[in-house]
């Protein structure tokens, strides 16, 4: 039963139709969709929107179709549409939503109001299920809702969850639907989903400090980039990173301490990756920099050993992934390819995993998977697909 009718059974009141005043507000663009992708409600937000945008992104501007972003000031701003986030009333809204050719977003009093105007929708929906959620009214058949496989959990009704379920919706799904509806060629989105990282919403860049950018290298100012030392390094390469960038830094065996303390202000956290190369005496005087200090340890000794061995500091236990921590293993084949969230940085060159920078083979749009321990290891940041 719908939320609408459960409301009017329990009222004992017949359901009316509404009335929505729309306010004047200059469309942004001659022809556009709109995306509102956030709501008043975190697990509803769904957080590989950017995926999706760049998916349909080269379809809709052969159609002369512009994206438009409606939505709060503070809502991250999605790369590729046209922003109007905290520019618009509610019914300023409305008329943006009015003159839409098709909306998409999370489970919000946008997709209502679209559904009711009777737009062409897709809507994503995980804390709860849609059809006690869907917009109520306007025509059903442009109305998509998509939620998880029930077979990986249930909807937990909940405003928050550790473990968001509806970013378990496969971004391609989404893209697919959009360009369905607008009636444009889909076969960039026709695909078959294998795997989607828990991490893979998380936009990462690993440098390993062994060059200095040039203009093909366009780093982040607003994140801290990950230094990888454990990779190696050039001190001169490593003095300008870390004067220029607030910064990760990983360490895997002991390393100057006088670097460090040089750069402490950009230093946002040190991460130690134990072994045998270190010992509690050392570990303490890493903390005697005064970086905020974090232990991880990934090998073959019991987690529990390890931790006696350090008593006392808080140590993190990476557990490595393998081909069968896969959504779907039996599905990987000679046409899988995959989408890395991270890009990592050496030589002068970008790389979607550490398998290939191994390989030697920069990072392109779309890549065949490798079937190693190595890339498996790394699943937690990809998209990983069947092309159909």
């Amino acid at each position: 039963m719908h939320l609408i009718e459960n409301y009017a059974l329990t009222a004992g009141l017949k359901i009316g139709k509404p009335h929505i005043s729309p306010l004047f507000y200059p469309p942004p663009s001659k022809k556009f969709i709109t995306l509102h992708a956030s709501s008043g409600m975190e697990s509803k937000n769904y957080e590989h929107y950017q995926d999706v945008v760049d998916k349909i992104l080269p379809e809709l501007k052969k159609a002369g179709i512009d994206i438009v972003q409606v939505g709060e000031k503070n809502d991250e701003h999605i790369r590729g549409t046209i922003s109007l986030l905290g520019k618009t009333k509610l019914r300023q809204t409305f008329y943006i939503l009015s003159k839409s050719s098709l909306h998409f977003g999370n489970d919000s009093f946008s997709s209502h109001v679209a559904g009711f105007l009777n737009k062409p929708l897709v809507t994503v929906y995980g804390p709860v299920y849609p059809n006690t959620c869907c917009p109520y009214w306007g025509n059903k058949k442009t109305h998509i809702s998509l939620s998880p496989n029930p077979a990986l959990g249930k909807p937990s009704f909940s405003a928050k969850e550790s473990k968001k379920r509806v970013n378990l919706i496969f971004p391609d799904k989404i893209s697919l639907n959009i360009l369905k509806l607008l009636e444009l060629n889909y076969n960039c989105a026709r695909t078959e989903a294998v795997h989607l990282g828990e991490n893979y919403g998380n936009k990462i860049v690993d440098v390993i400090p062994n060059f200095t950018p040039n203009s093909k290298i366009i780093t982040p100012k607003d994140s801290p980039l990950s230094i990888r030392l454990d990779y190696g390094y050039r001190e001169e390469c490593l003095d300008y990173w870390l004067s220029n960038y607030k910064s990760v830094v990983y360490i895997n065996s002991l390393f100057p301490k006088e670097i460090l303390i040089k750069h402490k202000k950009n230093i946002k956290r040190l991460v130690i990756l134990l072994n045998e190369n270190f010992s509690v005496e050392q570990v303490n005087e890493y903390q005697a920099i005064g970086c905020k200090l974090q232990l991880s340890y990934e090998g073959k000794r019991n987690i529990s050993e390890v931790r006696l061995d350090f008593f006392g500091l808080n140590i993190h236990e990476e557990s490595p992934l393998t081909k069968k921590d896969l959504d779907t293993e039996a599905k990987i084949c000679d046409n899988s390819y995959y989408e890395s969230s991270v890009s990592i940085l050496s030589e002068g060159k970008i790389f979607s995993s550490y398998a290939k920078l191994e390989e030697g083979s920069s990072k392109k749009n779309e890549e065949k998977i490798i079937d190693s321990e190595d890339f498996y290891s790394e699943i937690k940041h990809f998209k990983i697909y069947n092309k159909q």
